[in-house]
């Protein structure tokens, strides 16, 4: 969806691969899933907000519960899922993601 929607993206298989990228990057949004199987979402985005304090993160998840513990943490309202390409676009906006860099020029 990320694509058909003119950003760029990088899938990552976990923490140590996620802060590689994020290093690399000179601004970026986090779409990070709040269960990762082996991970904790919201602990690699509390990480994250550590390590790179300006980057602008939200949570997706399909549990509520995930999604409340997300919320306490501060990361917002998580998108939930399965979630519409209508309402990705909209929370990209709600990130900024039109000045981060992440539409191709």
């Amino acid at each position: 969806m990320l694509t058909a929607l003119g950003h760029r993206h990088w899938a990552v298989p976990d923490s140590q691969a996620a802060h590689a990228v994020l290093k690399g990057l000179g601004s970026a949004a986090v779409l990070c899933d709040v269960e990762l199987g082996r991970e904790d979402g919201v602990e690699l985005c509390l990480t994250i907000r550590r390590c790179f304090p300006r980057l602008r993160i939200a949570l997706m998840t399909g549990n509520p519960a995930a999604a409340r513990r997300g919320e306490e943490e501060g990361f917002g309202e998580a998108l939930a899922k399965p979630f519409t390409i209508i309402e990705l676009e909209k929370l990209l906006r709600e990130l900024g993601a039109d000045d981060l860099g992440g539409r191709p020029g």
